[in-house]
């Protein structure tokens, strides 16, 4: 009975990933670099399945998942943090691991080393570099094979595929110059701004004037009956800051994480299903 019960735990606890796909964004929400792994574990393995994941012991965890069939991220499953490491359990053979990390700044340069060690063998990974739409200048080793603007309009540097054995160190190198501290979700929301501000027509003082008085009153005019319509109607319930289930599309060949308007999958190149 020893022996039975000893060999279904070895089962349960996942020895290799098939697929690792790893993202870093640096300076994208936060002063921080937003970690994001989505995993895929083998065709063979026992679910449910403990999965064991180095975690710097300065990670700030945002967000531990399963990954449906349906592409539906629930963050409904158990999982421990330790000072090195990160356990989860996942009924799904696909999970994802989101965290915020520190990086070190020297004046206008900031650098990070993603480091990555595990007894679980990689059989494949995807390293995608988000470069931070203030930065005027980025270094990344091991090189990027391919760099793509993405409909967002920022720069994503693609790193070659490789295979990590178990206990075998991987290293990603981050170096960029940021002149303006900024972080990239506000430099993606200010060209829209700036090109209201330069399109703005001048009029002479008086016509300004006479405008602008205008505008008051019919901006006025137009609250009041917009307002006593609202009275009228049920108020809505605000939306939760975050949901325990997001989607998010993947590619159904490789696993890789894609926008939802890529046609092709720029890891592997397939065809994405609509």
């Amino acid at each position: 009975m020893f022996l039975w019960t000893t060999a279904v735990q070895a089962q349960d606890e996942a020895t290799a990933v098939k697929f690792l796909s790893v993202e870093l964004w640096p300076d994208y929400d936060q002063p921080a670099v937003l970690v994001l792994l989505t995993g895929t574990l083998p065709d063979d393995v026992v679910l449910p399945a403990t999965v064991v994941l180095p975690l710097p012991a300065a990670a700030r965890l945002n967000a531990v998942a399963r990954i449906d069939s349906s592409d539906v991220m629930n963050d409904d499953i158990n999982y421990q943090q330790r000072a090195d490491s990160l356990t989860l359990t996942t009924p799904d053979s696909r999970f994802r691991v989101e965290y915020y990390v520190p990086y070190t700044i020297e004046g206008n340069g900031r650098s990070y080393t993603f480091q990555w060690q595990s007894p679980l063998l990689v059989a494949q990974t995807a390293v995608t570099v988000q470069q931070p739409a203030a930065a005027d200048r980025i270094t990344i080793e091991p090189t990027a094979v391919n760099t793509t603007t993405h409909n967002d309009n920022l720069t994503y540097h693609d790193l070659s595929s490789t295979t990590i054995p178990p206990n075998t160190p991987y290293a990603v190198q981050i170096n960029y110059t940021m002149p303006t501290p900024r972080l990239t979700v506000e430099a993606a929301s200010s060209p829209a701004a700036a090109a209201v501000e330069t399109t703005t027509p001048t009029f002479p003082n008086t016509y300004f004037l006479l405008a602008g008085a205008s505008a008051v009153f019919v901006i006025l005019y137009v609250g009041y009956h917009y307002g006593r319509r609202l009275q009228n109607q049920p108020k809505r319930k605000p939306k939760p800051s975050r949901q325990s289930k997001t989607r998010q599309k993947f590619c159904h060949n490789c696993g890789t994480p894609v926008q939802p308007s890529d046609v092709f999958c720029h890891q592997c190149g397939t065809s994405l299903k609509k």
